[in-house]
């Protein structure tokens, strides 16, 4: 199970930019030798809520683990009244 939290804004030092948020839950199946996903992997996870312009957020996020080692998030927001 993980939880993520996507935080958008300034870094003025304050953190105001903290009430823009995307927050991400769910499961997935990890090697057993491993912590993480395996290196050129993905995972798709349920976007659960968000805050500022992202309030009221649902849709999908897809974490990839990079062949780098790094990472990339993408996130599919549903539209409501879009035909979703």
């Amino acid at each position: 199970m993980s939880q993520l939290n996507f935080v958008f804004g300034t870094g003025d030092g304050q953190f105001a930019g903290s009430a823009n948020q995307i927050l991400v839950a769910g499961s997935g199946f990890y090697p057993a030798a491993s912590s993480t996903i395996a290196t050129g992997s993905n995972l798709v996870r349920p976007i659960i809520g968000g805050s500022g312009p992202y309030y009221g957020a649902t849709g999908s996020a897809v974490s990839e683990h990079l062949p780098d080692g790094s990472w990339r998030h993408t996130f599919e927001f549903v539209v409501p009244g879009k035909g979703e």
